[in-house]
């Protein structure tokens, strides 16, 4: 089917393209339904994703400005560039969306993506607009200019969101609670606390674990954690691989292992394509994500833990992890890290090890107990 012909969609999926993707998929081939995924890739831009309605997947709808920059001066000039990025999305989702005569459903789980979509609304003959908020800004207590005005924007879009949508997904309960709240529960009836669609394949059990590998997956924004990591894989001779975008962190990382004449012990591949990342997971023992200093990652739920989960990957994580970190105790998932140190790292991971077919085991269970929220209840 061409670009040219218009129709009617039954869902539109703007999101980025992360875990929870594949059970959506997965999902829609079951129905009825036609669907479209357009999805986000921060460092590429937005492109048309999996459908099955004929349309090229693959193809850019918008590139990022700049995306190419070296990642300190990208951090410089970052509010500009996002001002950039951001309005050049809108429009060109505005002319993609031209290709539909009514949009049924729009499920949506980027802020700003969603504000583009509650403007739209009736211009697109949009019935039913889900509202898929994975963060809550906030949250963060930083009081650096750019994070208060990005905090500032982040209310003003949320509201405008809450008050278009017809149902507000909140992936946990702190984001929901925290959102209630700042809205004095004025959107609380269609605030729904959301579980998403999770994809486990079987092939994968132990699929290539290799001894001699620690993972961590997307963007670098803790320092200290990491490095704690890195003492204990020279220490044990393994390396730590950061599939993910280099930022300053990773940058001061590598430094820290040229230091220390740390070498081999660490990789940063730069970007991956979501399957080169998951290809990563399923060759390393163990996931990590430490985080000592409080950001508002901490409540939300974190994709990387979930990629680690659906590949039959152990993790490791901070206690700051709030939502991660009770599900990890809950299920026995992993280990949490109490302590800034590296004796309680060295000591949870060779627990770990010690113990690994029991972790694996866990996640099993997790598997076969998981309840997801059925998305076709809330689709017109």
């Amino acid at each position: 089917m061409g670009l040219s012909s218009k129709m009617i969609i039954d869902v539109l999926f703007i999101k980025v393209d992360a875990f929870d993707s594949p059970g959506f998929i997965n999902d829609l081939k079951k129905s009825n339904k036609n669907y479209i995924f357009i999805n986000f890739n921060p460092k590429k831009g937005i492109y048309v994703g999996k459908n099955n309605i004929n349309f090229k997947s693959d193809n850019f709808i918008s590139k990022m400005f700049l995306s190419n920059i070296n990642a300190r001066l990208y951090y410089l000039f970052y509010p500009i560039i996002f001002f950039i990025d951001y309005f050049n999305f809108f429009f060109s989702l505005k002319r993609y969306l031209k290709n539909f005569t009514e949009i049924k459903n729009v499920y949506c789980d980027n802020t700003f993506f969603a504000f583009f979509i509650s403007i739209l609304k009736k211009r697109f003959f949009i019935r039913n607009f889900i509202y898929a908020s994975h963060d809550w800004l906030p949250y963060d207590k930083s009081r650096k200019f750019w994070s208060l005005f990005g905090k500032n924007i982040f209310l003003i879009l949320d509201y405008f969101n809450s008050k278009s949508c017809n149902y507000i997904f909140n992936h946990t309960h702190y984001v929901s609670d925290l959102r209630n709240k700042k809205w004095k529960n004025k959107f609380i009836d269609k605030s729904i606390i959301f579980y998403p669609q999770l994809f486990f394949n079987p092939k994968i059990q132990n699929f290539g674990k290799l001894k001699n590998q620690i993972c961590f997956l997307g963007h670098v924004k803790d320092y200290r954690g990491l490095t704690l990591i890195i003492d204990y894989c020279f220490k044990k001779k393994i390396k730590l691989v950061i599939a993910g975008m280099k930022n300053n962190i990773t940058s001061k990382l590598e430094d820290y292992c040229h230091l220390k004449n740390f070498n081999d012990t660490l990789k940063v591949t730069g970007y991956l394509s979501r399957k080169d990342m998951l290809k990563t997971v399923q060759s390393s023992f163990l996931g990590v994500n430490l985080t000592f200093t409080e950001s508002y990652t901490d409540i939300v739920l974190p994709s990387k833990l979930f990629d680690y989960i659906q590949n039959y990957t152990p993790s490791l994580v901070s206690s700051t992890q709030l939502y991660s970190s009770n599900l990890i105790n809950k299920f026995n998932l992993g280990e949490v890290i109490e302590k800034d140190n590296l004796d309680e790292v060295s000591y949870k991971i060779e627990k770990i090890i010690l113990n690994y077919e029991s972790y694996i085991n866990n996640i099993k269970k997790f598997q076969k107990d998981y309840r997801e929220t059925n998305i076709f209840n809330y689709l017109v």
